[in-house]
């Protein structure tokens, strides 16, 4: 549903449920929400339980597939995109001469970014406000730093609701480097001690990010990212089929990202130490095709 389509559709919030406890904002802004197993069942508890959801959304790029739920009570609505925060300087003859221009540039842009989406955020929150007549939430719900800074500012806008900080990705204070990164941990860390409730994997997480961020633990919920029901082992030959493999191969899969950080490089290079019949499968989160770092690994 596109943003024009949400501000005419008044008939979208139809016959209240008899259970219904109020409404939920979530904050998401990435385009794959389909391929987060913990936020997308999180939703679909929250519906379960009697709320009514918005889940925002940034769709950047026409090659993902828009995220979509059945339940009309769980509605989709896209933010415009920001300005990428890492863009290079466009003054860059003139940086040479003043340095300290490369270095406060980043947070420039980001606070240009900042002011991009809020603006963003001020037309969603007008056509929310036509369709409902009704601006409140019970929560608003950010994911990971950039989620929960918009949540904040999204909620300043309508009634200051309750945030929750969703925390998938820890963004340490001893792993930050850069400026755009500091500038956002010193927002993320601001805004923890203000949230009602930190949704984290488990306690070992939580007790990293307290120590950093110098709050308590009384704030933190534990939801495991893992798929809703028991877990079952199920045989497959899915990637045999797939690779024209014979069935006595092994397959590894690795899912996840392909950045530096996440040490498949180290992985790839000890499959030279594997059995014979042993497979690396590499499955990432976005389309592989055209990433540069693909062809990376592959040398």
């Amino acid at each position: 549903m596109k943003l024009k389509d949400f501000k005419s559709s008044k008939n979208l919030v139809g016959k209240r449920d008899e259970n219904f406890k109020g409404r939920i904002g979530v904050i998401y802004p990435w385009p794959n929400l389909d391929s987060v197993p913990n936020l997308y069942n999180l939703i679909l508890l929250l519906r379960k339980a009697g709320y009514e959801i918005d889940v925002f959304v940034t769709l950047n790029d026409e090659k993902y597939i828009p995220p979509s739920f059945e339940d009309p009570k769980i509605r989709v609505v896209f933010m415009r995109k920001a300005r990428e925060l890492f863009l290079k300087p466009p003054v860059s003859e003139i940086s040479r001469l003043f340095p300290i221009i490369k270095k406060i540039y980043p947070i420039i842009g980001n606070l240009r970014a900042s002011f991009s989406k809020y603006l963003s955020l001020i037309k969603v929150w007008f056509n929310h406000y036509l369709l409902s007549q009704n601006s409140s939430y019970k929560f608003l719900i950010g994911t990971d730093p950039v989620g929960l800074v918009e949540a904040w500012m999204l909620g300043k806008l309508l009634k200051n609701p309750p945030l929750v900080y969703l925390s998938h990705e820890l963004l340490l204070s001893y792993e930050v480097s850069r400026l755009r990164e500091k500038f956002l941990k010193f927002r993320e860390k601001w805004l923890t001690k203000r949230v009602k409730y930190i949704i984290i994997q488990d306690k070992e997480r939580a007790k990293v990010l307290a120590l950093d961020n110098e709050i308590e633990m009384d704030k933190f919920l534990y939801l495991p990212n893992a798929p809703l029901g028991k877990a079952e082992k199920k045989t497959s030959y899915y990637w045999h089929k797939k690779f024209n493999l014979p069935r006595n191969y092994r397959i590894v899969l690795y899912s996840g990202s392909i950045g530096i950080w996440s040490g498949l490089q180290e992985i790839i290079k000890s499959t030279e130490l594997w059995p014979e019949k042993w497979i690396l499968i590499i499955h990432t989160r976005y389309c592989a095709e055209g990433m540069e770092r693909i062809g990376e690994l592959k040398k």
